[in-house]
């Protein structure tokens, strides 16, 4: 008898039931807008998203603000996240103010387990607060219901100056007549366009 137990348990750790309630422990706080350009008190809003490949329901999970008055929402009966999906929730509804002096958020099960959490010193106004592959970040781009957008940035680094400098410096400064001067001065306008353009091509790749 002892047997037959100790096999049931085992096959039922392998269910797609057990699977899904383990997996269930991916849902995150996905977007969050805690400044809109209009009134915080009808346009903030939270975002969560299912990184699952099922359907989730989130009944009795709890999401709650972590700075000066508090506020806990507790997910209706049937709350239910698609596979792949979104749900996002206003401030109306949740009672959940996003201080613009920085706050944090929490999201919990019905057993009171911390599934995610985030939080976020300095607010900019008409940007949201996103997480992204390399971390969160503020974007003019709003998706509410949509995957996040990060905002392409054209950006130089210090490397790149180096490779600039170094450019420059294997082409002669002197004994060279106007002329020569200035075709020099066209291939290396020349060099830093093309220079340039990779840089910007590279950036656009990896966005």
């Amino acid at each position: 008898m002892k047997f037959w137990t100790i096999l049931i348990l085992f096959l039922f750790s392998l269910s797609p039931f057990s699977l899904k309630a383990a997996d269930s422990q991916k849902i995150l706080i996905n977007e969050i807008l805690p400044s809109p350009t209009g009134s915080d008190a009808e346009e903030e809003w939270i975002e969560i998203f299912n990184p699952n490949d099922f359907e989730v329901n989130l009944s009795g999970w709890k999401i709650q603000d972590t700075v000066g008055k508090t506020k806990t929402y507790i997910f209706p009966k049937e709350t239910k996240i698609l596979a792949k999906g979104f749900l996002v929730f206003k401030r109306p509804i949740t009672k959940i103010t996003l201080n613009n002096e920085g706050d944090g958020l929490k999201l919990t099960d019905p057993d009171g387990k911390t599934i995610d959490e985030i939080s976020y010193q300095k607010v900019e106004e008409g940007k949201s607060y996103n997480r992204g592959e390399a971390g969160w970040f503020w974007s003019e781009n709003l998706t509410p219901g949509a995957e996040n957008v990060k905002p392409k940035k054209e950006i130089i680094t210090e490397i790149d100056k180096k490779e600039l400098a170094a450019i420059s410096s294997q082409i002669p400064k002197e004994n060279f007549s106007p002329f020569f001067i200035a075709i020099g001065i066209a291939i290396f306008s020349g060099i830093i366009i093309l220079f340039l353009k990779r840089k910007i091509n590279k950036v656009s790749e990896i966005n």
